[in-house]
């Protein structure tokens, strides 16, 4: 539960403090006052990296160079509470837990969030590097250490692939190295896979009760997990592929093997959502998974994320939008960002200068 948050040089916040309800808070007020920007500071204080730009720089209020995020949460209200901040400065990004600086495997997902947008489709007909990071991010969810096992194995492709760029360049790499770098590429991939067999065995679990709700059974939607690695085959199996993919692999420069070539697909009615199904297909498969993502926090934290609303009702149709709101927890903390006021919870107005105040309806 979030407590307070606290944001300084962030976006068009210059300084701006808040003190959210443990039910439901609605940010209100015109538009370009920084209301997503709220949503988009609590999302990076939980996964260390925002959903609107990929360039940490650009969160940073002009024509400063760095922005701080501070907050208290605690597991429940009237809980012990954590103090969270994440600095990050001309490119260097601190993370602390109660005044001590800690790595970013155990800060990640301290405070666990899901973000509910309409732009989320890009997680359904983007690359397969998208649902990639789903899959991590659902089972470091669960189960921090996977968090680990992916930056290991990221660490040794990038390593492997400068070695393979020396073949390619025309220059014969170190065998010795190579040999190394197979085994370690082996070893940290079956490591990423394992993970992913269990978050993609857990999202078609979890699943089942969200789409008897939305569509009155489960038989409209598949999911199918594609391993670049055989997690039945083991090691050996592993190290044939790339033995196989080696000649490719040698004249291209890059590796042709492994979890980074994972796929993990989205099926309606037989066909892939992704390439095949409709906009409103995408746009409820990508909620689906948000909804999933919540569902997979309260089964191994014993206690729900915190939503965050970016815009995510006003795409749906009136039936959907009432479904979606039925499915949201009503013991849960959310943070909904819109022009309109709403009905019920607390309601939240920025004005100008970053002034958050209550507002009066």
């Amino acid at each position: 539960m979030l407590l307070r948050l606290r944001l300084l040089e962030f976006r068009c916040h210059e300084r701006l403090e808040f003190f959210p309800t443990p039910g439901r808070n609605h940010l209100v007020g015109q538009n370009g006052r920084g209301k997503t920007s709220i949503l988009e500071a609590a999302w990076f204080l939980s996964r260390l990296r925002s959903f609107r730009t990929g360039q940490p720089r650009e969160m940073a209020r002009w024509p400063g160079k760095g922005f701080a995020i501070e907050a208290d949460c605690a597991a429940t209200a009237g809980g012990p509470a954590e103090h969270l901040i994440v600095r990050w400065n001309d490119g260097a990004r601190e993370t602390f837990l109660d005044g001590n600086k800690i790595a970013m495997p155990e800060f990640w997902g301290r405070l666990p969030t899901v973000l509910l947008s309409a732009e989320d489709t890009v997680l359904i007909r983007g690359p397969a590097a998208r649902r990639q990071a789903w899959l991590d991010a659902l089972e470091s969810l669960a189960v921090p250490a996977h968090l680990v096992a992916v930056q290991r194995y990221n660490a040794v492709l990038k390593q492997r692939n400068a070695w393979l760029r020396e073949w390619a360049g025309g220059r014969r790499g170190d065998r010795a190295l190579g040999e190394v770098l197979d085994a370690q590429l082996v070893a940290t991939g079956l490591a990423v896979t394992a993970g992913r067999v269990r978050a993609a065995e857990a999202a078609g679990r979890l699943a089942e009760p969200l789409l008897e709700a939305f569509f009155g059974g489960a038989a409209v939607c598949r999911f199918a997990y594609r391993p670049g690695f055989d997690p039945a085959g083991g090691e050996e199996a592993a190290r044939t592929l790339l033995r196989e993919a080696a000649p490719s692999e040698q004249r291209q420069g890059r590796t042709l093997a492994g979890p980074h070539r994972d796929e993990w697909i989205i099926q309606w009615k037989g066909k892939s959502v992704g390439r095949f199904g409709s906009e409103g297909e995408q746009r409820l498969s990508a909620l689906l998974l948000r909804l999933i993502e919540a569902a997979r926090v309260r089964e191994a934290r014993g206690r729900w994320p915190l939503f965050l609303l970016d815009d995510a009702l006003t795409p749906l149709d009136p039936e959907r939008k009432l479904t979606l709101e039925q499915l949201l927890p009503a013991d849960a903390q959310i943070l909904q960002a819109g022009t309109v006021m709403p009905d019920g919870g607390a309601v939240w107005e920025i004005g100008p200068g970053s002034c958050l105040l209550p507002a009066i309806p």
